[in-house]
């Protein structure tokens, strides 16, 4: 029978807390020889989050609860709020010998006290929930980087199927599709190390020695060559290194493995930066094997341009705040033309949103380029033309050299199984016949061809693989000097603060930040002045400029620096011949009307649930 160490969580807790307070480091002197918390941020950050991650708890602040659990963990609360407030600000991503000696308590547990003793397990379990759930969230953008967009970060509850409370550290990115669950990206730790690894999932075959099949063919799609850094870990029978995993029968994991005594001090997103890039060729491999086994099976394969399944829409939408459907709309566009150009004011996120849904569509580095427009741009630059360069006897010479359009549409043209996408910002800064020649044909016809200027005797053609999405700045009003036969190869997505894609996102991000929602209401009254002293929405207020933490906090500064550095030379240029105009919006103006009252605050301040806690 296992015997639990008198108040095990209690000692748990106390030890996790003092290895972050050795992190944290204590205080230094500033100029002034005053006292100041390292990496504590200015302003009150509430102590909530931290004592969650610590004890997997989240009492009301100020309840006995919350006061009995300060008072375990630290003797002085002051010391425990710095510590809580440089954990929110820096957010450390730690797995050490401390945090396993929670996953030591591992299952099976057998015992005749178990019932008794499964208060505290499941204690135990929560506090690694909270856990799992601050590691993955932060390391959620890195992983899509290797689950080519299709995988869903998942936390487990406190209950394994097979036990009323788990151990391990188990944090998931898995893909399913129609019922199967494919391959993942996994962090692992128990009580003896901790591996970053790819999983198989449960595979898409069906029936009696179906896993084992599935196991067997991601198996042999490993490298020939062994890679020092990893190794195959097999789980209940499956090939490779036991390293006492629970986990499908007769499957195997394949990643590096770091032992206890190698994780004191180690940065897990730094060693997740460099593990996850090395692991991307297998993922590839395992993918294909997937897709492949699907439609063996009667699934679906990669679509006719390339995405291989559905992409991570769902993810990227709440990454960007914006709606499901929205995407999915431009998605269609794209589909319909295979190009877009996004519109609006400045700082409405229109080249940052395309660079996201570029990344998210087509995720290796070659299967995008970007290039920004601007008025000395020419057919040379964009397609291709004659560049000088020296021979080796020194004298000049010129050579025909491929532009980013020419060089995208050749990698394109040679992968057509993969969707590659070119962001033209600033699109409408360039003189666009002048740029784009002969090509302006073919965003029309796709499927015909041209004869470029430099090469009369090689026919080109756009693939159809290949998107283009522009960006188009319409506060110099030159959206109206766009010509129809543009306007006919394009579809225009709107990006304005009162309505479409981005409408209220100013708002939802203070709430996700827990700012106070002054500064979008603030916003929005000022958008609807512009709107009307200057005939039409081309130049109001972009959201970007006020999406920075702390910026509804009056102490930081931050509102008053971007509106009078930003805002007001902006507003100057517009009214530059009526002062008056200009003084309604100096920040004192602004302030005395629509500014912070006493009785504003943060909203948004209850903890949101996550999957499986």
């Amino acid at each position: 029978m296992v015997m639990l160490t008198p108040n095990p969580e209690s000692d748990f807790r106390r030890r996790w807390y003092e290895a972050h307070v050795r992190r944290f480091g204590g205080e230094e002197v500033d100029g002034e020889g005053r006292e100041v918390a390292q990496g504590v941020p200015p302003g009150e950050v509430s102590a909530i989050p931290f004592l969650e991650f610590i004890t997997g708890e989240a009492p009301l602040e100020g309840s006995e609860e919350y006061e009995n659990l300060l008072g375990e963990l630290d003797a002085d609360p002051e010391t425990f709020k710095k510590v809580a407030a440089w954990w929110s600000n820096q957010k450390p991503i730690v797995v050490d010998p401390v945090l396993l000696d929670r996953c030591g308590w591992r299952f099976p547990y057998q015992g005749k006290d178990f019932e008794g003793d499964l208060p505290d397990l499941k204690a135990n379990a929560q506090a690694l929930m909270r856990v799992e759930k601050h590691i993955g969230a932060l390391l959620d953008s890195e992983a899509l980087k290797v689950s080519q967009q299709q995988m869903t970060l998942y936390l487990r509850g406190v209950n394994w199927p097979a036990f009323k409370a788990r151990g391990h550290l188990h944090i998931t990115w898995q893909l399913h599709k129609k019922g199967t669950l494919g391959p993942g990206l996994w962090i692992w730790a128990n009580k003896h190390g901790m591996t970053i690894c790819l999983a198989p999932g449960k595979g898409p075959y069906s029936g009696k020695g179906g896993q084992k099949k599935w196991y067997r063919e991601l198996i042999e799609v490993l490298p020939d060559e062994k890679d020092p850094d990893f190794e195959l870990t097999g789980i209940s029978g499956g090939e490779g290194v036991r390293r006492q995993f629970l986990g499908w029968i007769g499957s195997s994991v394949y990643g590096t493995w770091h032992e206890r005594d190698q994780l004191e001090g180690m940065d897990l997103e730094a060693e997740f930066q460099r593990v996850v890039p090395k692991l991307r060729p297998v993922m590839d491999r395992w993918m294909e094997v997937y897709h492949r086994a699907q439609v063996g099976n009667g699934g679906e394969g990669p679509t006719a341009n390339g995405e291989c399944g559905e992409p991570r829409l769902d993810d990227l939408a709440k990454e960007l705040l914006v709606r499901r459907e929205d995407l999915d709309e431009i998605l269609g566009l794209l589909r319909d033309k295979g190009q877009v150009i996004l519109y609006g004011p400045p700082g409405t996120g229109k080249t940052y949103l395309a660079k996201k849904l570029a990344e998210c569509l087509a995720p290796e580095d070659s299967q995008r380029a970007f290039v920004q427009f601007h008025p000395s741009m020419s057919y040379e630059d964009f397609f291709e033309g004659y560049r000088p360069e020296t021979n080796e006897d020194g004298s000049m010479t010129y050579r025909l050299t491929p532009g980013p359009l020419r060089a995208i549409a050749g990698r394109a043209g040679r992968s057509s199984e993969k969707l590659h996408i070119m962001i033209i910002d600033e699109i409408n800064r360039a003189n666009l016949p002048r740029v784009l020649g002969e090509l302006l044909f073919l965003l029309e016809y796709r499927k015909n061809t041209v004869l470029p200027l430099y090469r009369p005797d090689e026919p080109f053609h756009l693939p159809e693989n290949l998107w283009l999405i522009g960006t188009m700045n319409t506060a110099d009003r030159s959206i109206a000097l766009v010509d129809a036969a543009m306007r006919r190869r394009f579809h225009f997505v709107p990006f304005f603060p009162h309505h479409g894609l981005v409408e209220g996102l100013l708002e939802r991000w203070l709430d996700k930040k827990r700012e106070s929602p002054w500064v979008g209401k603030l916003v929005a009254e000022v958008n609807k002045k512009l709107t009307e002293a200057l005939g039409g929405p081309h130049l109001q207020l972009g959201h970007s400029h006020f999406m920075r933490e702390g910026i509804s906090d009056p102490k930081t500064g931050k509102f008053e620096m971007v509106w009078k550095y930003t805002v007001e030379p902006f507003i100057e240029e517009q009214f530059f011949d009526d002062p008056n105009r200009i003084e309604s919006f100096r920040l004192g103006k602004i302030l005395s009307e629509h500014g912070p009252r006493e009785d504003s605050h943060p909203e948004g301040d209850q903890a949101t649930t996550t999957n499986g806690e």
